[in-house]
């Protein structure tokens, strides 16, 4: 998602430390952010680690602007769709389950 705008190309260092491997939730803050770019970066450190807006006890942002309704709305809603599938799909933690296509109606 960071790679997606151009804003957020440029700014990279401003909204994740690559040797720490760790975002940076100040860079939300940056005066480049932009209202796309800003929904870009919420859902990047959501999914990134479930970041929500705050780091400890310190609250950067309230927690509703990394609801879905926040964050999947807008022209970069396929975008943003295809991230979440990515990151839940393609996941060592996302165990892909079957659905049984023989539904029983209850007795």
């Amino acid at each position: 998602m960071l790679s997606l705008l151009p804003d957020t190309r440029k700014h990279i260092k401003d909204l994740y430390n690559i040797e720490r491997d760790e975002i940076r939730a100040a860079g939300l803050l940056k005066p480049w952010q932009t209202s796309g770019s800003i929904q870009a970066t919420r859902l990047a450190f959501n999914l990134f680690n479930g970041f929500n807006g705050s780091r400890g006890d310190r609250k950067i942002e309230s927690e509703h602007l990394y609801t879905p309704y926040e964050l999947l709305n807008g022209s970069l809603c396929e975008y943003c769709l295809e991230a979440c599938r990515l990151r839940f799909y393609h996941s060592p933690q996302y165990e892909r389950q079957t659905i049984n296509e023989e539904y029983e109606e209850p007795e």
